[in-house]
């Protein structure tokens, strides 16, 4: 829901915007196209087998999704955002700065 906001948010403004569901659909996109800046959820959703949200598992890969991202791509900015900060997924954010 987050991620369809900030969509609408930004087309209604003038932006150009694609989206990704996860890193790696966003690296396959940057390795093809041109983009200015990456928005970033920081508590990517994931489901366990039991259909309970982890939100260690799922800030975690938002973490990895931004520091590998940010490693390939060094010149596009990131902002990494999230509705959800807190307990483990902020002490996360913490943890890698």
């Amino acid at each position: 829901e987050l991620r369809e906001t900030v969509h609408d948010i930004l087309v209604d403004s003038g932006y150009g915007v694609a989206l990704a569901a996860d890193p790696e659909e966003a690296d396959r996109r940057l390795q093809h196209d041109s983009f200015t800046l990456i928005l970033c959820d920081l508590v990517m959703p994931i489901e366990t087998a039991d259909d309970h949200e982890e939100d260690n598992d799922s800030a975690m890969v938002g973490v990895h999704g931004i520091n590998r991202l940010s490693k390939r791509y060094p010149e596009i900015p990131i902002i990494a955002m999230s509705g959800k900060l807190t307990g483990d997924p902020l002490n996360i954010m913490r943890r890698f700065g």
